[in-house]
């Protein structure tokens, strides 16, 4: 078997990459906590203070605004608790739209910190191909699982190294034999991935040109013929 996968916990630094990913705090976030019941309890409290300070205020104050407004300072007093109250509900309610909509950008990786637990993958490699990606001039790795799958890593460091006038084959990424790949569940998050064992050859081949897998398929598997990866890239 060329994959295994089994649950872990996750590691600190893990979680602090999540939160940062999920624009939140590593603990319970700002929205949860105003999302609680106590939460609701307290704003209706406090709207019900507003309201009623309002309406029987300071009695100085209700006599100078009483002789200010004459027989319009009822309905003005209670338009303007009207007005507070409107004020209220409609900032819960562009809260409550920010927050699904949070909730829809960020939500795989709020459900990964709170289980806090990482899909471990162990893989064995029978062969591996490097090439450029055509934009970055970067690395792509390809590592043969079988005869119709391999797995696509991106060897980012490499990608930054090029923009910058380095030389990718300095990075520190060393494809080999087998590899450890972590990886958060719900959103996929590669959090790492550390190789070991024989190494493969690291110099690249640009044979493939612009049929080099996309992105998105960064620490993915790639269902393609590896007799057909190899005469496309080697000529063998």
């Amino acid at each position: 078997m060329s994959v295994e996968i089994v649950s872990r916990p996750m590691t600190a630094r893990e979680r602090q990459v999540l939160a940062e990913f999920g624009k939140r705090p590593s603990g319970r976030s700002w929205a949860v906590r105003l999302g609680s019941r106590r939460f609701r309890v307290v704003l209706i409290a406090g709207v019900l203070v507003v309201a009623v300070s309002l309406w029987r205020g300071p009695h100085w104050l209700s006599e100078v605004l009483r002789a200010s407004a004459g027989p319009l300072f009822e309905p003005l007093l209670a338009a303007l608790a009207m007005l507070a109250l409107f004020a209220i509900w409609r900032s819960w309610c562009w809260r409550s739209a920010a927050m699904r909509n949070r909730e829809r950008l960020f939500g795989a990786y709020w459900a990964d910190l709170d289980a806090g637990r990482v899909d471990e993958e162990r893989y064995r490699f029978e062969d591996g191909l490097s090439v450029l990606e055509p934009e970055s001039g970067g690395q792509i790795y390809l590592l043969k699982l079988d005869a119709a799958r391999c797995l696509v890593v991106y060897d980012r460091e490499s990608c930054g190294l090029r923009e910058h006038g380095g030389d990718p084959l300095g990075s520190a990424m060393q494809p080999a034999r087998s590899a450890v790949l972590r990886r958060a569940p719900r959103s996929g998050l590669v959090l790492s991935i550390e190789f070991a064992g024989s190494a493969f050859d690291k110099t690249p081949s640009e044979a493939l040109g612009y049929a080099v897998p996309a992105w998105s398929r960064d620490c993915r598997t790639w269902e393609v013929s590896w007799s057909e990866l190899q005469q496309r890239i080697t000529g063998a």
